[in-house]
């Protein structure tokens, strides 16, 4: 064990599955530098440092402690001889402690695919929190996945919230959650389109819409499809001589600006139906 004043001010403790830094007889030790230097660790406890001043100074500035990201070696630790952890700079009070690794429990289960599962059942459970101290660690948690935006966690590794021994370890892998965007309905289209063809697979299809309608003319453009169905039928329609079809569809706009065409329905046209048809 490391010194207790230490280890009474750790929030979060944090280690790879596999260690990058491995003991050796005659008080040597193996680094891989590589590892050491892996973002997606740093940056998680990074943030977590973050969340926990502005945590502080929020809700508990009684406390005038501060947090930090610090990395450790220890000699006595045979299964983790390198390990990262979220720290005061002083000594907290219990109550102030609890309250703190709550904050940050919720905010990595909140950042982090699959965070809560069977082994950390209890993980969700932040009974020390008011309603503004969960606003605004979900503050940080949209702003995190922003900057993530889903990003892959190649090297896996655990956290531990000694202040909830409840809580159970957290495995790190997988992917940060991408951002909670809403999405709202910019425009919409009902008429006739060009098909040319699609991807089953990729449920998406391309289509030219007929009235020159927020594009240029003769340029297919992608369209989802929530429907494998929709999406043969509209490559069909690429296959016949008109590639003419009757689309509902909306132009829907995310969050950050950016817009995409969604395909509700479509009816394939008789070869023989005016070229200039379109629905009222």
């Amino acid at each position: 064990m490391i010194e207790d004043d230490v280890e009474s001010r750790i929030i979060v403790r944090a280690f790879f599955e596999s260690s990058p830094v491995n003991s050796w007889p005659g008080g040597l030790y193996e680094v891989d530098t590589v590892r050491l230097g892996d973002s997606k660790l740093k940056d998680l406890l990074e943030a977590c440092a973050l969340l926990a001043n502005g945590f502080i100074s929020q809700f508990l500035p009684s406390e005038e402690a501060f947090v930090d990201h610090v990395n450790f070696i220890s000699k006595s630790l045979s299964d983790n001889v390198y390990f990262s952890a979220v720290m005061a700079d002083r000594a907290l009070s219990a109550g102030s402690l609890t309250l703190i690794a709550e904050a940050l429990n919720m905010f990595c289960c909140r950042c982090i695919e699959r965070a809560v599962d069977l082994f950390n059942a209890n993980a969700d459970d932040w009974q020390c929190l008011s309603d503004a101290q969960k606003g605004f660690v979900e503050g940080f948690v949209a702003d995190f996945a922003i900057k993530k935006n889903g990003a892959k966690i190649r090297d896996p590794f655990v956290l531990q919230f000694p202040p909830m021994p409840k809580s159970g370890d957290i495995a790190v892998q997988g992917k940060f959650l991408p951002p909670v965007t809403s999405e709202r309905k910019v425009d919409s289209y009902e008429g006739v389109a060009i098909s040319d063809g699609g991807h089953v697979t990729r449920k998406t299809v391309f289509l030219e819409l007929c009235t020159g309608h927020d594009h240029e003319r003769c340029r297919a453009m992608p369209f989802s499809v929530e429907s494998e169905a929709l999406v043969r039928l509209v490559c069909e329609a690429a296959g016949s001589p008109s590639k003419r079809l009757r689309v509902e569809a909306d132009q829907l706009e995310n969050g950050v600006g950016q817009r995409q065409w969604t395909l509700r329905c479509a009816e394939p046209l008789p070869d023989d139906s005016p070229a200039d048809f379109e629905l009222e």
